[in-house]
């Protein structure tokens, strides 16, 4: 996990984290890739943020889970206080755990949805998906047709409107 250096030399001393239920760390996994794009260039942007709590509202896995609005905001607040000064490598390892196959698709798909929240999908956004997708078992040929589709169906929405 060679590519998360850059992030990884962000690290500052870890606090003690409570333990977390079940529902919590579901939530977490599903939208960690989704904080680290949407971090990539340094700015988590509001657009950005709102495309999160969209996105992880309309997951039914995290639907299901007894976790009120407040609930996952605070989880939203400190992942993104991981993400900007924990390990990656544990980040990833601990989202691994936690999600399917499939589980690990749709988290990339979000993750590309919330890149282009902001109206960009950079250069630094572009390599941390790619990174993300390869650690979470998501071919590049997939990450490119997830973006493909993304596209079309902007387009389609566009000449809809």
């Amino acid at each position: 996990m060679a590519q998360f250096s850059v992030l990884r030399a962000k690290v500052k001393a870890k606090a003690p984290r409570a333990p977390m239920s079940a529902d919590v760390e579901l939530a977490r996994a599903f939208m960690m890739p989704a904080f680290f794009v949407a971090m990539a260039d340094g700015v988590m942007h509001p657009e950005e943020t709102k495309a999160i709590a969209r996105v992880i509202a309309r997951e039914p896995a995290v639907g299901r889970l007894a976790l009120g609005n407040d609930d996952l905001f605070k989880v939203m607040e400190d992942l993104s206080r991981d993400v900007a000064h924990g390990d990656p490598e544990d980040l990833i390892e601990s989202a691994l755990e936690r999600l399917t196959d499939a589980d690990c698709r749709k988290a990339i798909g979000y993750a590309l949805e919330v890149a282009h929240a902001d109206g960009e999908f950079d250069v630094e956004e572009q390599g941390t998906l790619f990174a993300l997708a390869k650690n979470f078992g998501v071919s590049p040929d997939q990450v490119t047709e997830m973006v493909t589709a993304q596209a079309v169906a902007k387009y389609n929405a566009a000449g809809q409107a």
